[in-house]
C-alpha cells in the first residue's frame, strides 16, 4: 500500500485513538493479579524492562523488530501495570501501522505478548538472527552488538558491531562507531 500523506494523517489519528483507548481500559483483576504475583516473588524492589512480543516479527520478507515500544528501568506497581498497558497499545504505533500497511500485512493477523524482564546492566548487548536477515541463509548466524544496553541498539541509537558465524568460525566482522 502507498501511504500518501492523506492516509498517513488519516493512519495516525486512528492509531492514536487505539492507543488511548487501550490505554484507558481497565486490565483484568486476574491478569494484574498473575503479574503483581509474579512481580512481588521476583523482587518488587527491582527496575525491569517491559517489552513485546509480537507474532509478526523477523518474517523473512519483512523484520518489524523495533516497530513496537520497550520501557526500560520501570520500577513500582503503578508503573509496571502502566508499562504494560502501553506495550500493548504500542502494537497500534504510528510506526507498526504504517509498516504494516506498507507490507501488506493485515492489522486483525497481528498479536503481541508482553515480557517483562529483571534489569541488567550490561557492558555489551546484542541482537541475533539465527539466519543471515539478508541473505535468508540458515547456516550463517549473524549478530549485532554495540556497548550497554540492547535497547540503544534495538532503536538505532547506535551502530552495532557486526558478527557472522557460520560452522563455529566467525566469517564477517564490521565494526562501527557509535552514533551521536
Amino acid at each position: 500500500m502507498l501511504i500518501t500523506g492523506e492516509s498517513r494523517i488519516e493512519l495516525q489519528t486512528i492509531g492514536k485513538r487505539l492507543r488511548s483507548r487501550l490505554k484507558s481500559l481497565e486490565m483484568p483483576a486476574p491478569i494484574q493479579d498473575e503479574i503483581l504475583q509474579a512481580w512481588q516473588i521476583s523482587g518488587s524492589h527491582y527496575a525491569y524492562a517491559v517489552r513485546s512480543s509480537a507474532t509478526a516479527e523477523d518474517l523473512p520478507g519483512a523484520s518489524f523488530a523495533g516497530q513496537q515500544d520497550t520501557f526500560v528501568n520501570v520500577q513500582g506497581k503503578a508503573n509496571l501495570l502502566y508499562s504494560i498497558k502501553k506495550c500493548w497499545a504500542s502494537l497500534f504505533s504510528d510506526r507498526a501501522i504504517i509498516y504494516r500497511s506498507q507490507n501488506g500485512f493485515p492489522h486483525d493477523q497481528v498479536k503481541l505478548a508482553v515480557v517483562v524482564q529483571c534489569m541488567i546492566f550490561p557492558d555489551v548487548s546484542g541482537i541475533m538472527f539465527t539466519a543471515d536477515p539478508i541473505t535468508g541463509n540458515r547456516k550463517i548466524v549473524s549478530i549485532d552488538a554495540s556497548f550497554g544496553l540492547g535497547e540503544a541498539l534495538a532503536s538505532g541509537l547506535v551502530s552495532a558491531d557486526l558478527y557472522q558465524i557460520k560452522s563455529d568460525k566467525i566469517i564477517r566482522r564490521s565494526r562501527f562507531q557509535t552514533v551521536s
